[in-house]
């Protein structure tokens, strides 16, 4: 009977490097079309609650609270994190960290916060790209297959992130 080893961390086998560099490329496109958007600026609220006719500081206080465990949350799986996980738990702490900033600041600070939200979450989907491809499965043998089906989700994520920004920028008649 082959016992498995147990890898500490948070990514411990092939299929939560799989989800943590689907949802880490999910976060960078977005990042990255708010970047190049030029749309006016609108609220970083996570909780928005201007339809309710409730006081402005009953939202402040609810968005901070939320803002406040988020950040013990990073902190703590930065904690836990081993090696390249730190990489990509700094890429999502960076987003959660700038976001509810971007309201304090002028409109060309805020253009820039988004552009470091932007680079440190590509960072990040380096990470975990580099994350999936040396996970435990393929250091077994399978890593031309697994490399193979990267390489096609890297293509698929590209002509997903191109067709994206061809529907977004060309005018529609």
């Amino acid at each position: 009977m082959e016992q498995r080893r147990y890898k500490v961390g948070l990514i411990r086998d092939r299929r939560t490097a799989a989800i943590a560099l689907c949802s880490t490329g999910f976060i960078a496109v977005q990042s990255f079309r708010a970047a190049f958007s030029h749309a006016p600026r609108n609220s970083h609220w996570l909780f928005p609650l201007d339809f309710m006719s409730l006081p402005i500081w009953f939202g402040a206080i609810v968005n901070l609270s939320f803002y406040v465990c988020s950040l013990w949350a990073c902190v703590e799986f930065y904690r836990i994190a081993q090696g390249k996980e730190r990489i990509v738990v700094a890429g999502w702490f960076n987003v959660m960290l700038l976001s509810p900033v971007q309201n304090l600041v002028s409109a060309p600070h805020a253009s820039a916060i988004q552009w470091v939200k932007a680079a440190g979450m590509a960072v990040a989907f380096l990470a975990a790209t580099y994350i999936l491809l040396k996970s435990p499965a393929s250091a077994e043998g399978i890593t031309k297959m697994a490399k193979r089906r990267l390489l096609v989700l890297c293509a698929v994520f590209l002509a997903a992130l191109v067709l994206g920004a061809l529907l977004y920028f060309v005018p529609m008649r």
